[in-house]
C-alpha cells in the first residue's frame, strides 16, 4: 500500500460526513487539501480531478473560481496536457474579465500561446501572444507586451514569414523606446540585422547593425560584437582556392 493511499481514504472520511451534515465549508476545505496532496505526490490527473469538483460547487464565487482554475491549469501543465490547461486558463481569463482585473490577462495568453506551440499549432499561438500584446500595452505593462512580441516574432521566423516578424520588431523597438529600454532597443536591433542579413539584404543589415552598435557605445557594452557584424558584411568576397 502506498503511504498515500490512507490518507486519501481518511479524506474520503471527512468529506463524506461533510457532505451529510451539508457543512459546505468543511467539504471545500476537505477537497482543497485532498488536491494539495495528489500534487505533493505528482498525481496530477487526480490533482485536477478534485479541482473540477471544487469549480462544481463554487460557480458563483470568482474568488476561489480564480484559486482553483489557477491550480487547475498547473495540474493539466505539470501533467503534460496543454489543451486540457489552455482551456482552464481560457475559463480563468474570462474570470478575470468579468472582474475587470485586466493585468492578470497577459501572462496566461503567453501561456496560452506558448500551449499552443506545444501542440503544434503556430496559427491559434499567434493570435494569443497577439491579444497578450494588446492587453498588456493598454495596461502599460511593458516586460509583457515586449515578451509577447518577442514569441510572436520567434514563431513568425520558425514558419518562415520574415515580414511580419520584421513589423513586429517595429513594434517592439517602439516597446522598448516606451521602456526607456536602451537593452531591449539594442538586442532588437541586433535581431532586425541578423533577419536582414540571413534574407540578403546587406544595406538595412548594416543599417540595423549601426543602430545597435550606437546604443552599445552608449551601454559601454557589446560594441566589438556590432562591430564585427558590420565588418564582416562589408567584407569583400573571398575567392575560393583554384
Amino acid at each position: 500500500m502506498r503511504a498515500i493511499e490512507p490518507a486519501i481514504a481518511a479524506y474520503g472520511d471527512i468529506l463524506t460526513l461533510a457532505q451529510q451534515e451539508g457543512n459546505r465549508d468543511r467539504e471545500l476545505q476537505t477537497l482543497e487539501a485532498l488536491a494539495q496532496l495528489h500534487l505533493a505526490w505528482f498525481d496530477y490527473a487526480s490533482a485536477a480531478n478534485v479541482y473540477q469538483q471544487l469549480l462544481s460547487l463554487t460557480p458563483n464565487d470568482p474568488v476561489r473560481r480564480i484559486q482553483y482554475l489557477q491550480q487547475l491549469a498547473y495540474s493539466y501543465q505539470q501533467g503534460n496536457q496543454p489543451q486540457q490547461a489552455i482551456d482552464a486558463q481560457q475559463q480563468l481569463v474570462t474570470v478575470y474579465e468579468q472582474q475587470e482585473q485586466y493585468i492578470e490577462i497577459p501572462p496566461l495568453k503567453l501561456a496560452i500561446g506558448d500551449s499552443y506551440i506545444a501542440l503544434n499549432r503556430p496559427d491559434l499561438a499567434a493570435p494569443s501572444y497577439q491579444e497578450a500584446f494588446g492587453v498588456s500595452r493598454s495596461t502599460q505593462q511593458y516586460a509583457y507586451a515586449a515578451d509577447a512580441l518577442q514569441r510572436l516574432a520567434n514563431l513568425y521566423q520558425s514558419i518562415d514569414r520574415p515580414g511580419d516578424a520584421l513589423t513586429v520588431y517595429q513594434l517592439l523597438l517602439d516597446v522598448h523606446q516606451q521602456a526607456y529600454n536602451t537593452y531591449g532597443l539594442m538586442d532588437t536591433y541586433d535581431q532586425i540585422g541578423q533577419l536582414h542579413r540571413s534574407q540578403g539584404n546587406q544595406g538595412q543589415a548594416i543599417a540595423a547593425f549601426q543602430r545597435g552598435l550606437s546604443l552599445a557605445q552608449e551601454l559601454n557594452y557589446r560594441t566589438a560584437y556590432f562591430t564585427t557584424q558590420i565588418q564582416q558584411i562589408n567584407a569583400p568576397p573571398t575567392n575560393p582556392p583554384q
